[in-house]
């Protein structure tokens, strides 16, 4: 069975026709992936000694599972459930501690969790489950609410807003982080209806240091049942792209009755990242190969025209991971993986406008 071991952060942006390019992808580093953060245990036993170690234990068995949940597709959720219940602490590298309580018999902290990668992706290959370790690049997400004829932006500072900020300053995403806008930024309705203003938001972006734009755009429906007061959070979400045209993708997240409306929201966004992962895992899979390495040599007059550079051949599908060899005030020498079935690697970059000719020692890659 071929792993899905893609140890670079690639660029995201969502679902099938969503992923382009996004600057320093690499910054977020494969490492990272294996830290699960803002696992909360609260523990009650007969001494506070034992509540902690009790407490620490299920923590770094809950951080497995959600680690699990990231690195393997839901559709082999079984495997997922058996591989949970194994004892973990050999493969925990560390253990950080926040918001510790102690009483006489009760601790409870917030726990995050740092797993040594390489033993674990041992223990997933040994036990023969594909999965994936590639990272996107953080991308902008804009999330507005609609509330009746009045659509709540940036500047109004919404609860809608603030579950997306959550997420972020938590770091409670799994392989696609964000980057939500500064408090400062400010955009108009214009900006966002009828159509998206493509200019104003990839600008936005840059200033975020991404190079493009998730707009979630979210509306309730609220309705009374024998249970209680439901609510149903409809998303619409947009990419906005300087490269690639797709589809707006439609989700819905109903609660259980009666949940507050921060609850609601929260639940709403976290499903929504999850459907990403999904697809981003799905994405990867579906992009294997036999992966190529090829050195190459490429002009860069510029900063500004390596970063460029960077950006698109990390929004090539078949790129796996991208090495910076070496570099003069205006020529690169990286290394490419490249996942090929083709056989044609000429074919390959054409397709994604690069010229690709072979030199004597190296090949020479030319931006079209």
């Amino acid at each position: 069975m071929k792993h899905l071991k893609i140890a670079i952060c690639f660029v995201f942006i969502m679902l099938a026709g969503w992923w382009g390019t996004a600057p320093f992808a690499q910054a977020q580093g494969a490492d990272s992936v294996f830290t699960v953060t803002g696992v909360h245990v609260e523990v009650e036993a007969a001494d506070a000694n034992t509540a902690k170690s009790k407490a620490l234990q299920q923590a770094r068995q809950d951080a497995f599972q959600i680690l699990l949940k990231r690195l393997v597709a839901q559709s082999n959720a079984e495997q997922i459930k058996k591989l949970s219940s194994q004892p973990v602490q050999k493969w925990v590298q560390a253990v950080e501690l926040r918001n510790e309580r102690t009483t006489a018999s009760k601790y409870s902290a917030d726990v995050t969790v740092i797993f040594k990668s390489a033993l674990v992706e041992a223990f997933l290959e040994n036990q023969d489950v594909s999965y994936t370790t590639a990272a996107s690049a953080p991308f902008l997400v804009i999330p507005v609410y609609n509330r009746g004829d009045q659509w709540l932006l940036l500047q109004e500072d919404s609860l809608w807003l603030s579950v997306w900020r959550k997420i972020q300053d938590t770091k409670s995403y799994g392989l696609v982080p964000i980057k939500v806008p500064l408090p400062s930024v400010q955009i108009q309705t214009s900006d966002i209806v009828p159509e998206p203003n493509r200019d104003r938001l990839l600008q936005l972006a840059a200033q975020h240091g991404v190079a493009q734009v998730l707009l979630v755009k979210a509306s309730l429906d609220v309705y009374n049942s024998a249970a209680g007061t439901v609510t149903r959070v409809k998303m619409i979400a947009e990419n906005i792209s300087p490269t690639i045209q797709s589809a707006p993708v439609k989700l819905e997240y109903e609660a259980p009755p009666n949940t507050n409306l921060a609850d609601v929201f929260g639940m709403a966004a976290q499903n929504l990242l999850s459907a990403i992962e999904e697809n981003w895992k799905e994405k990867a899979a579906a992009n294997l190969g036999d992966v190529k390495t090829v050195d190459v040599m490429v002009q860069v007059p510029d900063l500004g025209n390596f970063v460029n550079l960077w950006q698109r051949l990390q929004a090539m599908d078949e790129m796996r991971k991208i090495h910076l060899r070496a570099m003069t005030k205006d020529v690169a020498q990286l290394s490419l993986d490249v996942s090929d079935n083709t056989g044609d690697l000429a074919a390959l970059f054409q397709r994604y406008n690069f010229a690709l000719t072979q030199g004597a020692q190296i090949w020479l890659l030319q931006p079209l």
